[in-house]
């Protein structure tokens, strides 16, 4: 049985939180037995802030993402997906879940821990790839792959997890600093009203081509209709999402919670 504290285990655990909000089922991820060749499979590498070479690589043959594309669309209300928009929309439940593996590296490290640059790469010579048994709902058990860098397994296998009662001694200072005498002005900030839009893209144009719009006219933003969408708070995004009709109106499906970084990033 695997470290529940290992980084394996951590980004079995985040796929798997992943997959469940993407398809909205119970999902299970396990390692498995490996398979004769992965070498057709869609790679997806990405590097952590937390070392020099600290990359992480998620694999899946076309199988694997394009059912895991197309149950994702389809629990969106999207039936009709081609090839194109099943594999972005299966790297995106990717890079979600490598967003949470951050997140927890950052919980362990005491400091923030970023997905500095994603990119469609195979891994490289030497790294150990791992074969994952993926089954969610009542679908056919699918096969991913991981491969983790040696610098990103040393950087985190030196962290030490902080234990119950470090956690617990920090967190209430957290939340007496912001709420004193046990609620006060941080229960008043609950009540605060905050207007929240949802953007579907951007578009420039010239003057004249404003003048020119009139009822009918068709204006191109910048954004394909497979992108997911941005919830703005206080001219702030705050999460993206894909957009879903629910009684006859619309709404956003959540799929990612922006950083905080990346919220002060859309300030400036």
């Amino acid at each position: 049985m695997k470290d529940p504290n290992s980084i394996e285990q951590l980004w079995l655990n985040c796929l798997q939180e992943s997959i469940e909000g993407s398809l909205g089922v119970s999902c299970q991820v396990r390692t498995a037995a490996a398979p004769a060749s992965f070498a057709e499979a869609l790679w997806w590498e990405e590097k952590f802030s937390l070392a020099p070479s600290a990359f992480l690589w998620a694999g899946a043959g076309k199988e694997t993402w394009s059912h895991l594309g197309h149950l994702a669309l389809q629990a969106a209300g999207v039936h009709d997906g081609d090839d194109a928009t099943r594999r972005e929309t299966y790297l995106e439940v990717v890079r979600q879940a490598l967003a949470c593996l951050a997140e927890r590296i950052s919980l362990r490290c005491g400091r923030p821990v970023t997905c500095e640059r994603g990119r469609e790469a195979q891994p490289g010579s030497g790294v150990e790839v791992m074969t994952l048994a993926v089954t969610a709902g009542n679908h056919p058990e699918l096969t991913l792959h991981a491969a983790l860098d040696p610098s990103l397994l040393e950087a985190t296998t030196t962290i030490d997890t902080p234990g119950e009662e470090a956690r617990s001694a920090d967190v209430p200072a957290v939340i007496e600093t912001a709420q004193p005498g046990g609620g006060g002005v941080y229960d008043l900030l609950l009540d605060v009203e905050l207007p929240i839009c949802i953007s579907f893209g951007q578009a420039i144009l010239q003057l004249k081509e404003v003048l020119k719009l009139t009822s009918g006219s068709i204006v191109e933003l910048n954004r394909g209709v497979s992108e997911p969408v941005e919830v703005i708070v206080n001219n702030c995004v705050v999460a993206r999402g894909d957009v879903v009709v629910v009684d006859g109106n619309y709404g956003v499906r959540i799929r990612e919670i922006v950083s905080r970084q990346e919220r002060l990033r859309t300030l400036d």
